[in-house]
């Protein structure tokens, strides 16, 4: 395997490379990729993505609150978080963060 990747002035990682099945499913750039039989590979936002996205538009919140200030920017945080998921069909994490975005501003 590494000298396959050394044709393309690749290199990998020994101690943190692993050879899996597909059919485990994996993580890569906050995704984790699933094999979903004949519709191929299936990508979704891995929940430790969601965590820290739903930390990030919580603290712009709170500083935006205490300040007095507009909150659309924490709107224009999930609709463009939304239309990531969408990109990858992931109707049930845009509907979880669209519902958890209404709990936080109603809150």
């Amino acid at each position: 395997m590494k000298n396959l990747i050394a044709n393309f002035g690749l290199t990998f990682s020994i101690k943190k490379t692993v050879v899996i099945k597909i059919s485990s499913g994996f993580n890569y750039l906050k995704r984790r990729y699933l094999f979903a039989g004949n519709e191929g590979i299936k990508c979704i936002i891995s929940g430790d993505g969601m965590a820290r996205e739903r930390r990030k538009v919580k603290r712009l919140y709170l500083s935006l609150k205490s300040r007095g200030l507009n909150i659309m920017p924490i709107y224009d945080s999930i609709l463009a978080w939304s239309a990531e998921l969408l990109k990858i069909n992931d109707i049930i994490q845009v509907r979880e963060m669209i519902l958890w975005y209404i709990k936080l501003i109603i809150i």
